[in-house]
């Protein structure tokens, strides 16, 4: 393209140096050859932003397909993570409503009461989004609505989940050194604080499924914007 533009240009010098030609004939020709040039250097021009477009929209596709299975495993964990999280609150209630009676008779009956500290231990999917922001290709995603919400869930809902996990997991680390503390297992579940860290446990571990449920709901909600966003 840049070798056509030089043609024209010498081109042009060509014509307004030709002695057979009036004064408006060089004008008018001279015109002619650069709106010819305008055209082309506008034409190249376009052409090379169309492709780079083309090229980054490809580009932003193919990151959003991997990104939906990021979310996808990310629901996968996060249910299973709260199923799990609904039995130990169901247990560390049973361990908070304990008084003096229940103990001695499930002693006796020969059963055990047993104390099951199970952290979460959860990792969000995040590497291929952490991969593209870095790169600054975020903005390769134009639908806007899309973009924000993946925003949102990497860089708000997901650091606020994380942080509620580890105030359920503190709990639970209280929980653990006081049973080490309280050998003695009746004195160890009756003590009031023992209640009041079992019942912090419960109140946090209620905190994480709630969390739990708002991040499976924005994970499908992105899902269900990149498949749109993909077959567009």
């Amino acid at each position: 393209m840049q070798e056509e533009i030089s043609k024209h240009t010498k081109k042009v010098y060509k014509e307004w140096k030709n002695p057979h030609h009036t004064k408006w004939e060089k004008a008018k020709e001279i015109i002619i050859e650069i709106c010819i040039i305008v055209f082309a250097v506008t034409l190249s021009i376009w052409l090379h932003t169309w492709s780079e477009h083309i090229a980054e929209q490809t580009e932003a596709k193919e990151f959003l397909v991997d990104l939906k299975s990021d979310l996808e495993s990310d629901i996968e964990e996060l249910t299973t993570q709260q199923k799990e999280l609904a039995a130990s609150i169901n247990d560390f209630t049973f361990l908070y409503n304990l008084d003096a009676w229940t103990i001695d008779s499930t002693e006796k009956s020969g059963n055990k009461i047993y104390l099951h500290l199970l952290p979460t231990l959860r990792k969000t999917n995040d590497g291929n989004y952490e991969g593209f922001k870095s790169s600054g290709k975020i903005g390769y995603i134009e639908n806007k609505e899309l973009k924000k919400l993946i925003l949102k869930y990497y860089q708000d809902n997901m650091p606020k989940l994380v942080e509620v996990e580890q105030y359920y997991n503190t709990q639970l680390m209280k929980l653990g050194d006081l049973s080490n503390e309280l050998t003695d297992k009746k004195v160890f579940y009756l003590s009031p604080v023992t209640k009041g860290v079992l019942d912090m446990v419960i109140q946090y571990g209620k905190n994480d499924i709630s969390s739990y449920d708002e991040s499976i709901k924005m994970a499908k909600e992105i899902a269900t914007e990149i498949d749109k966003a993909i077959n567009e």
